[in-house]
């Protein structure tokens, strides 16, 4: 579905995928404002993992509590082992990467 060729993310170690919500996303939300996340109750939250099968559901939309009743899928717990702003840097230099493809050249 992405055009772009996008080696995978290197700031988790987590197994399971973070899709909404796992540890990446916590990490960052954690790095970038520390009292938004209920950390305790994020580190007792057992993994989440999306289906290959049910991929185009999540694509899709509107199948969340189907997917994961409790509304995320990945393993919010693992964030502590996110490099939290190696990530947030990665995440720029993707987005950069894409838009400047979609530029005319100058």
């Amino acid at each position: 579905m992405c055009p772009l060729d996008v080696p995978p993310a290197a700031a988790s170690a987590s197994g399971v995928p973070d899709v909404h919500a796992g540890d990446m996303e916590t990490a960052a939300i954690h790095h970038l404002y520390p009292g938004f996340v209920d950390t305790e109750a994020a580190k007792k939250l057992p993994a989440v993992a999306l289906r290959d099968e049910d991929a185009d559901k999540w694509m899709i939309g509107g199948h969340i509590h189907a997917l994961s009743p409790a509304g995320y899928l990945g393993a919010p717990a693992d964030f502590e082992t996110v490099a939290a702003e190696d990530h947030l840097n990665d995440y720029a230099q993707r987005l950069y990467q894409a838009i400047g493809r979609t530029l005319p050249d100058r």
